[in-house]
């Protein structure tokens, strides 16, 4: 897997523009694969918008490779397809929301790491 990135607040209207060009150019540049985890819009039902948007805003960054993948909870999480759809990704966008619990994306990991079969460092699901 390659990088996860952690924003707050402004992204997909212009304010985060400078960071998500600079971590897809950290990742690889326009062809490096792009998932998006939608776990925190989930609880709204929001989680195929939210996604669908995430996906726009990179590709109209560039992103050629770039898509929303199913991760809502820790048992879409242990998907093996899905693990490996981000194990296999340059760039993993943990999407924001309004989850209660605030351990929300270390659930997600933990899930993926889990499945998938390129596993993340425990102390990185906590």
């Amino acid at each position: 897997m390659g990088f996860v990135l952690l924003e707050g607040g402004d992204d997909f209207s212009g304010g985060m523009a400078t960071a998500d060009r600079r971590a897809m150019e950290v990742c690889g540049g326009s062809r490096a694969p792009v998932r998006i985890i939608p776990a925190a819009a989930a609880p709204d039902q929001n989680h195929a918008r939210a996604g669908a948007k995430a996906t726009a805003w990179f590709q109209a960054l560039g992103a050629a490779d770039v898509k929303a993948v199913g991760i809502i909870d820790r048992a879409s999480a242990e998907r093996r397809d899905l693990a490996d759809e981000v194990a296999n990704a340059r760039l993993v966008f943990l999407l924001g929301g309004n989850r209660p619990d605030e351990r929300w994306a270390g659930r997600a990991l933990d899930g993926i790491r889990k499945g998938g079969r390129h596993p993340l460092p425990p102390q990185q699901c906590r």
